[in-house]
This record gives C-alpha cells, structure tokens and sequence, in this order.
C-alpha cells in the first residue's frame, strides 16, 4: 500500500508511491487492450463498464497518495538492523527533516538514553513477534535540536510482499504529553511547597530501595513531625501556618544533598529518604544536623515561634536481610515508613526535638498506638465504634440509680479498646466534637427503645470533652437531640472535668446554665476537685476516682483523704459516687463511712446494651465473691493437662508479638509479670490489652535457676488486675521437644519448692504490680 520492495535503491525510495502508480497505470492499460483485442460482439456492451470500473479505482489511489502526503501521521519503513528504507513526506512537518536525508540513516542515531532503550525494545519485541503490534511514547530530537514527544506505532511486516520491512507511524504528542505530565505533577506534588506528597513518596521510595536491594546500599527513612504549627493557625490565621510549613521546608532543601529525596508526607510531617551513608552513625550524625536546625525559633511579621520536631528513622542495610522476611518481601519498601513512624512515636514520648532509631525492641504498647494512629479516620467511617454501659449503685442495696454510657472502639486486630487509648487521637484530628455527638444520639435512641419495651426510666451520664462547651450551640444540640428522641432532659448526666470548671469562658458558663435550666444533672470527674469549682458552679454528683481506693486499707493517709471527701460532699449536699470499687474490702470500707453510692468491676463490667438489659430488668446488681489471690509459693494441679507452678514473686519477662492473624510481625520487648507457669501455659500481668484470640501469638523470655527459658502460645482469657493492669491465661503452641526442656526446670523448682515453699530466684522482682509497672512508666 505505497511502499517500495527492498530491492529498490535507496534514492528511489521517496518516489515508492508515483512508482507504484505508474505501475498500476500500465497494468490497467495492459488488461485494456487485451480485452479490446479479445472483445466480440456479444462484450463490445461491457467495455465502457470496464474503462469506468478501472477509472474509480484510479480515483481512489489519488486519493490515498494525496492522505499520505496532506496527513500529520509519519510512515516508516525500517529494516531489522533499523535502516531507514522509506518514509513520508510528513517527516518535514513533524520533525523537521527532509525524507530523502533520512534515507538509509539507521533510526537508533534519532534517539537517546531512556528513550534509545524502549525503541531498542520495540524493534526487539516485533521481530519476535511477527505480526503482533506495539505502541510506546519517545522522545525525538528535531533538526533544530529541539525534542518532541512521538506517539510510535511497530508492526513487523517483513513477510509482507509489498513491504518487506518494519512498518512504524507516529505523530507529535507533544501537547498532550506536557499536559499529563502537567496533570500528574499536580497529582504528584503537595501544592504549598511543590514537594512531592504522600503517594509519590512512596513511589520514590520504592525506587530507591530496588536500587538498594540490587546495589547492596544502605537506605534510610527520615520522618519528621512538627508540632504547634495548629496551633499557630488556629491562633493566627492558616496564612501564618502555611508560613511556618514554608520555612520548615525551606530549611530542609538547604540542608539536604542532591541525592537526598524530601517529601510533604502530611500535613505537620515531613519525609527523607537518604541513601549510601557509611554507618548508622552517619545516620544519626544527619538526624542531629537536622533536630539543629530547628532549635532557633522562626519570624513571621511581628510574631517568633518555637516549633518542636521529633523525628524517627528506620534504616536499610544487607545486615537487615533476612531478618523481617515479611518486611523484607515488601518491594515498595513502604515497611520503612511504618517502622520510621513507630520510631517516631518513640520520639515524642521523650520530648521536643529528639530523634530515635527503629528496632524490633520497640515496645507493644508504642506499636499499638502507632497502629491505632493509623486506623482511628477509618473506624469511624466503619462504624467500629459501640457504646458500652455500666451501673452505678446504692453500696448497701445495690440498687442501680445511673448507667454510665462508655465507648469503646471494636479495631479488628486489637479487640476492644478503650477511651484512654484513642480519645487524644479523636482530639488530634478535631472529630471529637461530632464523635460524641454520634454518642448521644446512640445512647438516646437505646433508652428511647428501652422504654418503648417496658423497662423502667433509668437515668444515663455520658462523659463530654471540655472542646464541647466552647460551642456556643452545644447546649442547643443536645436539646435536640432530647426533643428527637422525645426523651426527658432531666434523665441525662453530663459528666465534665474540673479544668472545665475553672475556666472563665462565657460559652461555658451560658452552656453549663442552660444545661442546668432544661434538668440536666453536672458530675464532676476529677480525683484533684478544686474548691473553687465546687463553689462557682453547682455541682450535682462528684466522682471520686479509683485510685483514692487503691491504698484505703493499707495506708492511713489515704484513708483520711476519702473519709474527708465522703462528709465534705455530704455538707454541701453533693452526691458522691466513688468508681472503681474492685473488692467486699473496699465496699465494706465505703460501705462504713456512709459513702451513698459506686461504681466498679466488683458489681458489673461495662456492658453492651443488650447484655445490659438482662441487670436492668431486676434493678439490683448484685457483686460475686471474690476468692483472696495465693501470696506463696504452691505447686498446685488444676485438673489441666498439665500442673503449674505458683510463685510467692513475680517473675519479670520480655513480651513479644510474633504474629497478628496471618501476619508475621516480631514487634516487642515489653515488660510483663508472670504469676504462674507449666508446661502447658502461663498466667502473666501486663498493663496492655490484648485481643483474645488464636491468631495473637504472643513470646515470653525469661530466666529460671539461670537458664533461659522462651516459650510462645496465645491469650486464651483475659480479666482486669486493677484499673490500668490486666491479667492473661495463656497457652503454649511450643513443640514437644521445647515442652520437655521446660518441664525438666520447672521439676527442678518443684523439688526445690517441696524442700521450701520459698522460693527466690534473680528473675523475681519484690514490687507489686502496680508499682513494677508505674516505675517502668517513669523510667
């Protein structure tokens, strides 16, 4: 179809499509005047028909060869070596060079680098596939020396008769291209500060840890968080905000080498990817240039500001292979963000302007937070969030007066979690106010639907943030959602703190007024009441934490504080409801002093509303006994598969996370106690919660008459020690040959144990458990 065999010369080559013609024409003539000579009467008729049928088809090749010669598109044929044999006459328009002085040139000089390779790589792919097509954008280099963008076509047609060569077409996508490299930098690029964002970050990384798995060079992730910079928008305007993230960059790019990758990862946080330093020292030299940089305070118009970094970093060597292989098998790399921020979690908790490293040793607790960081947006929009009650009662009738509405998060890997643990996140992300405002309309429609089947009115306290009262409608809302629900005000407790109380904002007088003037109750919520705030402000029910009962019964001291607290509510007429009541010792104690009423585990747990229902039916929660805890050395059989061993000490150990579900992780060393332990499983107390289930495999380290003992088994149960400790049944999921090297140091101490029913060893600690773990948190 206008292409010249390969036999023709090259000069020839520009005239392939007059040639072509010419030959058609002579053909036609030929055919002509063998039919005329052949012609008899009966085909005379026919002749003009033919001579008709033949001009049409002269019309139409005209046509064609005007197409090829008027079109945008170029038309080339190469031979496999890449010779140029033919091209049209389109080259002029679109690169700019006359065909006849491209002819016999070889394609490859036109092209370079990137783009050399991927024609190389068409050229390659059609002999190899005859027939089959592909398509490719390059870059050619114009006449002029100007470069455009071609959108390139290639067919192998070598076995075709009239072409005998590598067909391509192609045409200048210059414009387009620009445009969507245009777009795609928009999609790629944080708008401030012409960084890259969150998703190209990613991208870039996963370029420089395939170069550093094939190179066998060290990579490190940098995240860098900034705090205040909120603050100073909330205060100021976002202008000044933005000035600050400015700035911040501004820093950064002076003090970064070519070589070094920034990115806006999000809004305050800021990511480096850094490659081929010498040593993790060389490393941290670089992290301590960086936290320099942020200790002189910024300008903004009349304004000095003080920004606060943390950073955390997580480094990639040939020492790291193999020991995460599900990290490892991650070729985005993007495990080094994860790790960076856990490490950066670490970061904060010592203070502004520190940095630190990730390592496997990082505790549970700092993962946990780190993931639910992570999750917290997205449970919201699942509705993973439920709403919990439990009572508060007369002490001496147990009586139920309140429920006391309580969230929790239901997070898929961690099981229920609870307000102490995401509350600050809610704040962090200002989906606070409209996440307690879902909690009222839950907790109001179940009472209206508990109503409606019957059950008696039962008054309910919800827990509001001090952020609520600052909304001037906030007392408006919740009348409407009363009035929704056609509930009476007067059945609703709002429960505030006393940093509430003592601030002198007016929205939060009008708010607690208005609050006050529709029948709403005010509890108190403050171990540390002020008695300037009992005195402004008219105080209905006071809570008188948990941790005032710890020690009542031991400690003198404390025991005056709560008889104080009891008769100082009872002058000013103020109800007190002491939470946290955890034995008949405690009850018995509060019991005496007159204390009215009381809240804690030793009457009910918080409940899910279905649950809760079966206690309200009857109005009376009645407590269970609860059997004194061993204080010495036994070896006791439980009728199990196995004995245990009790201690009169606590063993400390290292607790590790091997496994969430299907998913590898060896996170931990965090310290926990172990009460007990046989071959078959363990009791241990930590101040973490666990999910209880099989896929939560948990590795305990620990020593025993000097010998090393690890084990790893899952939480089988789990129940409260006290209010921030939890206490774990466990069992092992070890192999036979483990189970038997364990038994023989645990017969070891049963025999020690039958000639001494004390029994101490290095790995004891003589702290209880409330203050092992308190020390740990102020270390």
């Amino acid at each position: 179809m206008g292409f010249s065999p390969k036999n023709d010369p090259p000069e020839k080559k520009t005239e392939i499509i007059p040639k072509i013609w010419e030959e058609k024409q002579d053909h036609i003539q030929k055919l002509f005047r063998q039919h005329h000579d052949k012609k008899s009467p009966e085909t005379e008729d026919n002749t003009q028909v033919f001579v008709d049928s033949q001009r049409s088809n002269w019309n139409v090749t005209d046509r064609f060869q005007a197409l090829i010669e008027e079109s945008e598109t170029v038309y080339e044929i190469i031979s496999p070596e890449g010779i140029i044999t033919f091209i049209s006459d389109a080259a002029t328009k679109v690169v700019h060079y006359q065909p006849d002085k491209l002819i016999g040139e070889k394609i490859f000089k036109f092209y370079q680098g990137e783009d050399l390779t991927k024609l190389k790589g068409m050229i390659s792919y059609v002999l190899a596939n005859p027939g089959a097509k592909t398509q490719n954008i390059l870059t050619y280099k114009k006449k002029t020396g100007e470069r455009v963008h071609l959108e390139v076509n290639m067919q192998n047609l070598i076995s075709h008769p009239a072409i005998e060569g590598i067909i391509l077409s192609f045409t200048n996508a210059t414009t387009r291209v620009k445009a969507e490299n245009k777009l795609n930098y928009t999609i790629t690029h944080d708008e401030l500060t012409d960084l890259p964002n969150r998703l190209h970050f990613k991208t870039l990384l996963a370029q420089q840890y395939a170069l550093s798995q094939n190179n066998g060079i060290s990579l490190a992730v940098l995240m860098l968080d900034f705090e205040r910079i909120k603050y100073i928008s909330d205060a100021l305007g976002t202008q000044f905000g933005d000035q600050m993230i400015m700035k911040i960059m501004i820093r950064l790019k002076a003090f970064l080498k070519k070589n070094q990758i920034i990115g806006r990862y999000s809004e305050n946080q800021f990511g480096i990817i850094a490659r081929n330093l010498a040593s993790r020292e060389a490393y941290a030299t670089m992290a301590r240039e960086i936290t320099a940089l942020f200790l002189q305070p910024f300008k903004a118009a009349n304004y000095e500001f003080e920004i606060a970094m943390s950073m955390g970093i997580s480094l990639y060597t040939e020492d790291a292979k193999g020991k995460d292989p599900d990290d490892l098998a991650d070729e985005s790399g993007e495990f080094l963000i994860k790790q960076a921020n856990i490490a950066l979690l670490w970061a904060k908790k010592e203070g502004p302007n520190k940095f630190k490293f990730y390592c496997t040793d990082f505790s549970i607790q700092n993962y946990k937070q780190f993931e639910l960081r992570s999750d917290f947006i997205k449970a919201i929009y699942q509705s993973q969030f439920k709403i919990f009650y439990q009572p508060i009662v007369t002490l001496k009738e147990t009586k139920i007066l309140v429920a006391e509405a309580l969230i929790r998060w239901n997070h898929p890997v961690w099981g229920l979690v609870s307000p102490d643990e995401f509350i600050y996140l809610s704040e962090e992300t200002g989906s606070i106010i409209e996440m307690e405002k879902w909690m009222l309309n839950e907790v109001c429609q179940s009472c209206n639907k508990t109503l409606n089947e019957g059950f008696p009115k039962q008054n309910v306290m919800v827990n509001f943030s001090s952020i609520q009262f600052y909304e001037k409608s906030f007392a408006l809302t919740i009348k409407e959602i009363l009035t929704k629900f056609s509930l009476d005000p007067k059945f609703l407790i709002v429960k505030v703190t006393e940093d509430l109380l003592l601030d002198d904002s007016e929205n939060i007088r009008n708010n607690l007024k208005e609050l006050r003037s529709m029948g709403i109750k005010i509890a108190l919520n403050d171990p540390n009441f002020s008695f300037i705030g009992l005195q402004n402000f008219n105080i209905d029910i006071l809570i008188l934490d948990g941790s005032f009962l710890n020690n009542v019964l031991t400690v003198t001291a404390s025991a005056s504080i709560v008889q104080s607290i009891i008769e100082l509510t009872r002058q000013l007429n103020i109800k007190l409801v002491a939470v946290g009541i955890d034995n008949w010792e405690q009850k018995a104690f509060l019991e005496k002093l007159n204390c009215y009423a009381g809240q804690g585990d030793f009457y009910s747990k918080p409940l899910p509303k279905d649950e809760y229902k079966t206690i309200l039916k009857t109005g009376i929660s009645d407590p269970e006994p609860l059997l004194p805890q061993n204080t010495y050395a036994q070896l006791v059989d439980e009728r199990r598969n196995y004995f245990r061993l009790f201690f009169n000490r606590y063993v400390r150990a290292d607790l590790a996370i091997l496994q969430i579900k299907d998913k590898q992780m060896g996170v931990g060393n965090t310290k926990v106690l172990i009460q007990d332990i046989g071959p078959g499983g363990l009791c241990f107390i930590s101040n973490i919660q666990f999910p209880i289930e099989q896929g939560f495999t948990l590795q305990f380290e620990t020593s025993l008459l000097n010998k090393k003992i690890k084990v790893y088994g899952n939480p089988m149960h789990m129940k409260k020690f006290n209010n921030h400790l939890y206490q774990y049944g466990v069992k092992f999921s070890i192999n036979e040959d483990e189970r038997d090297e364990l038994t023989k140091i645990l017969f070891e101490i049963q025999t020690i144990v039958k000639r001494n029913t004390i029994f101490e060893d290095s790995s004891f600690t003589f702290d209880s458990p409330s203050i092992y773990f308190k020390g740990l948190a102020n270390q």
